[in-house]
């Protein structure tokens, strides 16, 4: 009996085996093989075609192969610059503008006593990320009752060498008469926690280099330098300037700085050209988008004088 019970299993396995073979040969006939159709489904060990064994096979190939798409996901993230998006706090804006970035601004310096109202059309464009050219224009003065008409532009380039620090080159040139002045600087920037920013370090040393150095701000400024010139007055060779200030980010979309600054004229024997002046004001800009900005500067071109050199500007910028 255990011999027959023994024919009889491996008769049913035979059977079973047979049956498994018939099924798996249906399953492969065209009829019903393109619903089950193995050879497109993923494989979770890469190829298997190149390593049929298996011997080759990476049992970490799907965890590497998550972490480099979580790699790929993160760099590409990584990879989109900054300064391409223009933030809305003045604290965290780049020294020189993103490449393709223009702003557009229009400023309206005066002082009291005498009254002097200037205006100051401005342009600044990023050819790159890092180099930056920019164009002002003063378009005229009202001092004493007469109108100035603008005759001065200037022409400036910044170079970002650091992202807190840059190379800065101005022409300021006025046309009738002609004069023109160099002004060189070197921008700074430095953080101090997310709404604290210290910058300074612009128009270091300007001297001239044709006849005076004139005033983009004030055409009634530059009228007095020409006719003190036609005297031939002692005007200043140049001067050197240390301007500094504190940024406070007080909201995202509202800033306020204190400035102060030192300012030596250089190799003038005028009592009056060559007197050091001491510069305090203190500003606030209102940002309604990262593109549109506006604001106000009120303290005083000299603490020497201050009934004749306090004052007020309105500023209003947009960028595009």
């Amino acid at each position: 009996m255990p011999a027959m019970k023994l024919i009889a299993c491996a008769a049913a396995l035979g059977a079973l085996a047979l049956c498994c073979n018939v099924a798996f040969a249906q399953s492969t006939d065209d009829g019903q093989g393109d619903e089950v159709e193995l050879g497109d489904d993923p494989l979770p060990t890469g190829d298997m075609g190149s390593d049929p064994t298996g011997v080759e096979e990476n049992p970490d190939a799907p965890n590497a192969s998550a972490s480099a798409s979580a790699t790929t996901t993160t760099r590409k993230k990584v990879e989109q610059p900054s300064e391409k998006t223009f933030p809305m706090e003045l604290v965290a804006r780049p020294i020189t503008l993103p490449e393709r970035m223009t702003e557009i601004t229009y400023e309206l310096p005066n002082s009291f006593n005498p009254y002097v109202q200037g205006s100051v059309l401005g342009a600044r464009h990023g050819i790159t990320d890092q180099i930056q050219g920019g164009l002002r224009y003063g378009t005229g003065a009202l001092f004493d009752g007469e109108y100035f008409a603008g005759k001065a532009f200037a022409l400036d380039f910044e170079y970002e060498i650091f992202p807190w620090l840059a190379a800065q080159l101005a022409l300021p040139i006025l046309t009738d008469p002609f004069a023109m002045s160099v002004s060189l600087g070197a921008p700074l920037k430095f953080h101090l926690g997310e709404r604290l920013a210290f910058v300074g370090g612009r128009d270091i040393i300007t001297f001239k280099a044709k006849r005076f150095m004139p005033s983009v701000a004030n055409a009634a400024e530059n009228e007095a330098l020409a006719a003190a010139d036609k005297l031939n007055d002692d005007l200043p060779e140049g001067q050197l300037s240390f301007t500094g200030a504190a940024i406070w980010q007080h909201k995202p979309n509202m800033a306020f700085d204190a400035r102060v600054g030192f300012i030596y004229p250089l190799d003038a024997k005028s009592d009056q050209s060559t007197r050091d002046r001491i510069l305090l004001d203190l500003g606030l800009l209102y940002s309604t988008s990262p593109k549109i900005d506006v604001g106000a500067r009120m303290g005083f071109a000299d603490l020497n004088e201050t009934d004749s050199s306090f004052g007020l500007s309105l500023l209003a910028a947009l960028h595009f």
